[in-house]
């Protein structure tokens, strides 16, 4: 008897002598076979990952495209990722799954199942429809038919054995996931008898896997969907990418792949593209220290007509013809380009000028020194919803204001002489502002009516900055703020009126201001409604310490 009837023998005693957990599983089981059919497999996917994990949206997205769950007859203009959208809010909405992280805008990030217990009963589903078979630490689940095998951290003994016995049959594994495990795992799931098995796979989800280099083998499998090397170790891909035609997701992000071979154009139906890696300051506010893209040959995306994402293509190594593959991705909904200068900003703009279902444009130059001019974008997408521009701008986009969809700006390196939160504020929708080393004037002021739908507000590295007015009426729902490091800034009176604001953080301010917010000092009225003042402080060895006000 292996360990998951055992578990399984326990649970069901244990649920008949505890009348109230019994009636948890009654619960449970009526809610699960009260979902729709399609929102069924969609449900039990949450038992794929480890107990307790929370997992990407956007990742369960991609992952049931590829599975098929997602169809788009009679939806209408609605994308596969729209209708996946209005899975996963059908699913929060019968409370067995919840929110784990989302965005100050409302929109989530991952997902989880409400509690642990209900994962035990999930992975007794998957037993009993053969839906997945699971290897982990002390547990089997699942048989030899299972269509999924999900292989976690921590696995048991005989998975390498299992794998071996696979690779010695025709297998009916459509998809695998290889979550964290041992470097013992690689070389059996590598092997060539092991691929030709498991040539009908759909699903190869190697995140966070040991893995660093790819065979050519890996391109016989032709049913491919979904290729995820997400935080890898492997820096080059395969000549035989380009005969799996029919990829959907070819996720390289975190991994260690710089340059895309050419038999990348051959991928004509691959709707996300994601090829980019960051170096994080965690300390400093999270932000992003510097970002890795990805180079392609010339006419690497003449086919891919079907993109919707594409982050990030790196410019800087004098791709010709980008301007007009890009121009061609009607379809694309979000946009990441690196290497950007003044000389391609204005093919850049006409290609804006072209995308009418953009909702995201992340931009960053060639170097925080090289200048970019985004001004002559003529008829910006009103569908954006996020612009990151990273880079000294020429002038300042007044195309920006036209866009009353935006909810989140992002503007670093900008070396803005005029106070940009001027006209910034009257977004109606704007619920995010970053400015980092982006305004070199000494004076912000934002007005009664201003930012009205704002939650998040980050002011750093504003080094001329000497006054901040915050008249009342401002930031009506503000929940957090950063401002930091500007020496000569005087301390903002304002945020008294900020009555929403239950974070506040300042960066590398001198002791001249902190030590006049502290409890009994002068201005200490102005903060003491904040639930959490942090004081984030960089050592000269390069590490942060953090106080706390209270």
């Amino acid at each position: 008897m292996n360990e998951w009837k055992k578990i399984r023998q326990s649970l069901g005693y244990y649920l008949a002598t505890h009348r109230q957990l019994s009636g948890v599983n009654k619960t449970f089981m009526e809610s699960y076979y009260d979902l729709p059919f399609y929102l069924k497999p969609c449900f039990l996917y949450f038992g794929l990952f480890p107990k307790g994990q929370p997992i990407e949206r956007k990742r369960l997205i991609r992952l049931w495209i590829a599975e098929g769950f997602i169809t788009s007859e009679n939806k209408g203009n609605l994308t596969l990722e729209d209708i996946a959208e209005d899975y996963i809010n059908d699913l929060i909405n019968t409370s067995m799954i919840e929110v784990k992280h989302s965005h100050p805008c409302g929109k989530v990030k991952s997902l989880g199942l409400v509690s642990e217990f209900l994962h035990e009963m999930i992975l007794s589903k998957l037993d009993e429809l053969s839906f997945c078979k699971i290897l982990a630490k002390n547990d089997s689940i699942g048989n030899e038919t299972s269509r999924r095998l999900s292989i976690h951290k921590n696995h048991n003994s005989k998975a390498p054995d299992f794998l071996d016995s696979i690779a010695h049959s025709k297998s009916s594994i459509r998809s695998l996931f290889i979550i964290e495990v041992a470097l013992v795992i690689i070389p059996k799931v590598f092997s060539k008898a092991f691929i030709k098995s498991i040539n009908l796979l759909k699903v190869l989800d190697l995140y966070n896997a040991p893995v660093d280099v790819i065979p050519k083998e890996v391109g016989t499998l032709l049913n491919l969907r979904y290729f995820s090397l997400r935080c890898t170790r492997v820096s080059e891909l395969p000549s035989s990418i380009g005969k799996l035609e029919y990829l959907q997701t070819l996720d390289l992000k975190q991994s260690f792949i710089s340059q895309l071979p050419k038999e990348i154009n051959q991928l004509s139906r691959l709707r996300h593209l994601l090829g980019y890696s960051y170096e994080y300051d965690f300390g400093f506010s999270g932000h992003c220290l510097k970002i890795n893209g990805v180079t392609m040959p010339e006419g690497s995306l003449n086919k891919c007509l079907e993109l919707q994402k594409i982050g990030f293509l790196d410019l800087s190594l004098g791709h010709r013809t980008w301007a007009t593959e890009l121009r061609n991705l009607k379809q694309l909904r979000n946009l990441g380009i690196i290497g950007l200068d003044k000389n391609k900003s204005e093919a850049l703009c006409s290609v804006i000028d072209e995308m009418k279902y953009l909702q995201s444009i992340n931009i960053f130059s060639k170097s925080k020194r090289e200048s970019i001019d985004l001004a002559t974008v003529t008829s910006p997408p009103t569908t954006l919803k996020r612009l990151c521009l990273n880079g000294p701008l020429l002038s300042f986009p007044t195309w920006i204001f036209e866009l009353h969809c935006l909810v989140k700006i992002r503007l670093r390196w900008s070396n803005l002489h005029d106070d940009p939160i001027e006209t910034l504020q009257l977004l109606p929708n704007l619920v995010d502002l970053q400015l980092l080393e982006a305004y070199v004037g000494q004076h912000l002021r934002i007005a009664g009516h201003g930012f009205q739908k704002l939650k998040i507000l980050h002011l750093l590295d504003l080094h001329a900055l000497k006054s901040l007015s915050i008249t009342k009426g401002a930031l009506p729902l503000l929940q957090e703020m950063s401002i930091g490091e500007s020496k000569n800034l005087q301390i903002p009176s304002g945020i008294k009126h900020l009555s929403t604001l239950r974070t506040l953080n300042f960066y590398n301010m001198p002791l001249t201001f902190t030590n006049r917010i502290l409890p009994g000092e002068t201005y200490y009225s102005i903060v003491k409604h904040i639930r959490n003042v942090f004081f984030h402080n960089k050592h000269p060895k390069g590490y942060w310490q953090i106080y706390t006000l209270r």
